[in-house]
């Protein structure tokens, strides 16, 4: 985990700029939390990520330490860097705010917002300050964000910023032990995980595997063999070039509900 770094953040699904700055709605459901990752090969990437902490102490700006886990991305965020996104309605939905102290700040119609970070974080502090179980206990909160997600990096993280002032960092590995009992032998190893998962990974293998034999269809229907990808049969008439398109829209618009579908699924198993 100290050789990753990772970092989070929050926007609208109906943001057109979702990995660029952006207001957060108020629904559960219109909130997702994304999980991005700094490579470290950071010259090999098209976008140009900056270190907040170096650029703080360039402008003189006091307290630059604070920034030493801040990472600026010179415009839109690569979706190579995204690891993993989960909606605050599915954190919700997987008891987050039973277990983790965020229903109490929910009205009856689920509604924002939160309490402040401070609170959250006395409360998360508060449940953290008895030394048997927190190992189960950050298991439990990491599971929450689904198997896709970087666990083990939210369970040290979130000791870290959370943790009673008593307690020692250098005893978080004290809790591996119980880190694995929740996260790998009673969850991600289990029978019923597993076969779930082969079982939601053939279907979509078949799918998939029938939507590219669709797109193949289409493509001997409308092109000439021997021509490039993207060229349509010459001297194609307009009312033929809007059929093609018709049936090109049917085909990508078919594509999108499968994978929500999938995804939909996935979330359910708690991928």
């Amino acid at each position: 985990m100290a050789n990753r770094t990772i970092y989070t953040r929050a926007y609208s699904t109906d943001s057109p700029r979702q990995l660029v700055s952006d207001e957060i709605p108020k629904a559960p459901e219109d909130i997702l939390i994304v999980f991005i990752e700094v490579p470290h090969t950071e010259d090999a990437t098209s976008t140009r990520i900056h270190d907040a902490r170096v650029l703080a102490e360039e402008s003189n700006l006091a307290d630059a330490e604070r920034f030493r886990y801040e990472k600026l991305f010179e415009w839109e965020i690569p979706e190579t860097c995204v690891l993993h996104r989960v909606s605050l309605q599915t954190l919700l939905e997987r008891g987050i705010e039973e277990r983790f102290g965020l229903g109490e700040y929910l009205d009856s119609e689920q509604q924002l917002p939160f309490p402040s970070t401070r609170a959250l974080k006395d409360r998360i502090s508060n449940n953290l300050r008895w030394e048997l179980g927190v190992g189960l206990y950050l298991g439990f909160f990491a599971k929450t964000f689904g198997a896709r997600a970087p666990l083990g990096w939210i369970a040290h993280q979130l000791f870290v910023d959370c943790r009673p002032r008593w307690i020692s960092l250098s005893t978080y590995d004290d809790w591996d032990e119980e880190l694995d009992l929740v996260l790998i032998d009673w969850w991600l190893t289990s029978d019923e995980f597993v076969m779930s998962v082969k079982m939601w990974e053939m279907e979509k293998k078949a799918t998939e595997d029938r939507m590219m034999d669709s797109e193949i269809e289409l493509w001997e229907k409308w092109h000439e063999p021997g021509c490039r990808r993207d060229s349509c049969v010459e001297c194609i008439s307009e009312e033929d070039m809007r059929e093609y398109e018709m049936e090109r829209d049917k085909l990508d618009a078919l594509e999108k509900v499968y994978r929500a579908e999938f995804e939909k699924e996935a979330i359910r198993l708690g991928l």
